[in-house]
């Protein structure tokens, strides 16, 4: 058995060493592995785009500014920053291209983030912004396999392993096949058979499929991806509502929010309300995302995070 081949037993078990290790903002307890509730930031600017896809980036700015503040508490970016990397650390910027550039993690995000990471003295080489094609020498590698309690086996980009911190800039969208698609699955892109885990038979499985409700947890769960996030900020500026993950212009809306926390379940539990709120005032009944809310749910009971919503503490701030 490789190194990285795991049972189900050792799984578990290893999950829980990574919830117990995983340290969050600036020596918190990870949210949702201890914390008593996990916190998700959402800042609203009325101005935060432009015109259609395009944002504003001065107001972006000021959003991501405050939202990183209120997130960890300082009364600066810089101090918020320092509870999330270290000059030393290896850092990977994982952001969502599917849909660009009418619906991707909008460039100015994602390029405050890295800009960040540099002002902390990260070296320019080990602060790698990337989706799926963006990859470059042992980086676009991929780890040893990794086997899930399923019995698939998966493997993970190298990038992966070698950071010691992961960042997480996925966009809030529904998803045609698996109800929604935000921080949890934005990590399919970091594996090397997505296409293995897309069951599309009411997301139960068969024969040779484990449900998709279910590996998306499995694979978040992976210690390169679970044990070194330390923060996710979900583009909520342009959320699809329904038939995603490509842009629809039919079905999306400007939300104008940008969302911050430590604990992708969360975020992905407060886009399901975000989302099934938009789908139930457009049909005008209501519209579950109901396998969106089966992963959100699943990934809670592996210990990833924490998904009803009294044990997240939703902070609103609105900029204008």
């Amino acid at each position: 058995m490789s190194k990285r081949e795991i049972s189900r037993r050792e799984f578990l078990r290893a999950l829980g060493g990574a919830a117990a290790a995983a340290a969050g903002l600036d020596g918190m307890a990870r949210a949702g592995l201890g914390a008593k509730k996990s916190k998700v930031v959402a800042v609203f600017h009325s101005k935060a785009l432009a015109e259609g896809h395009v944002a504003n980036p001065e107001v972006v700015t000021a959003m991501l500014e405050a939202g990183i503040q209120r997130l960890t508490g300082k009364p600066n970016v810089r101090a918020a920053w320092a509870t999330v990397i270290r000059p030393q650390d290896v850092v990977s910027v994982k952001f969502n291209g599917v849909g660009a550039p009418t619906i991707e993690t909008h460039p100015e995000i994602r390029d405050w983030v890295r800009k960040w990471a540099l002002r902390m003295g990260v070296r320019d080489a080990d602060c790698v912004l990337w989706w799926k094609r963006d990859l470059q020498g042992e980086d676009a590698g991929w780890s040893e396999p990794y086997t899930l309690p399923s019995g698939l086996k998966t493997q993970v980009r190298n990038v992966l392993v070698r950071a010691t911190v992961g960042i997480n800039l996925p966009v809030c969208k529904a998803h045609w096949g698996t109800g929604i698609t935000v921080a949890l699955k934005n990590h399919f892109g970091s594996i090397n058979n997505a296409g293995r885990f897309h069951d599309w038979e009411q997301n139960e499985g068969g024969p040779q499929f484990p449900p998709m409700w279910q590996s998306i947890g499995e694979i978040y769960a992976l210690e390169p991806i679970a044990k070194k996030e330390k923060l996710i900020i979900c583009d909520a500026l342009r959320p699809v509502w329904d038939g995603g993950p490509d842009d629809n212009p039919r079905n999306r809306w400007n939300y104008n929010a940008i969302l911050f926390s430590t604990d992708a379940v969360a975020v992905d539990s407060i886009c399901c309300d975000i989302l099934e709120a938009k789908r139930q005032e457009v049909a005008g009944k209501p519209f579950p995302a109901t396998s969106g809310r089966k992963s959100v749910d699943h990934a809670a009971a592996l210990g990833l995070g924490n998904a009803a919503r009294e044990k997240i503490e939703l902070v609103e701030i609105r900029l204008g």
